[in-house]
């Protein structure tokens, strides 16, 4: 028997602790947050939408609730398409988060809605809105206000 069989398999474990390390140093190890916004609505609205790219950890989670000095409430909402006509409904359970995925809160898709705004918003506007994940706990994120014209996380 040669030495190279000898320690094949010891260098085929090598290797295939090497790749799971790289493939795991891509993923991020806390969730983070790119092009976080809020759909700038006249001066009257009492509603808008927000909108964020979520680059999850290497953890399954969930996005449980979120919460804002601004308004009244902040809801977890989805919308979809029935017999035509677009519908929209609060996730009661948030949003399910595969570890190392992304997902995007965007216009017609998921979203939070800031219900009960207590003072109109203005262009470029920074609002920290706090977003809690089951497992991840409470994240505080700064949007920026924007008008929605081409816009999307």
């Amino acid at each position: 028997m040669s030495i190279f069989s000898l320690h094949l398999p010891l260098l085929i474990l090598c290797l295939f602790i090497n790749l799971n390390q790289c493939k795991a140093s891509t993923i991020p190890q806390e969730v983070s947050f790119e092009n976080a916004w809020i759909r700038l609505v006249p001066p009257s609205s009492q509603i808008t939408g927000a909108y964020v790219k979520i680059v999850n950890a290497n953890i399954d989670d969930r996005l449980i609730s979120a919460k804002s000095s601004i308004s009244e409430s902040v809801e977890i909402h989805s919308m979809f398409e029935k017999d035509g006509m677009m519908m929209m409904r609060q996730l009661e359970n948030g949003i399910v988060l595969q570890a190392g995925e992304i997902s995007i809160l965007r216009p017609g898709g998921n979203h939070l809605m800031l219900i009960g705004l207590q003072k109109s918003l203005s262009l470029n506007d920074k609002v920290p809105i706090e977003l809690e994940f089951e497992k991840q706990g409470k994240k505080q994120i700064t949007f920026e206000v924007k008008e929605a014209s081409g816009m999307n996380p």
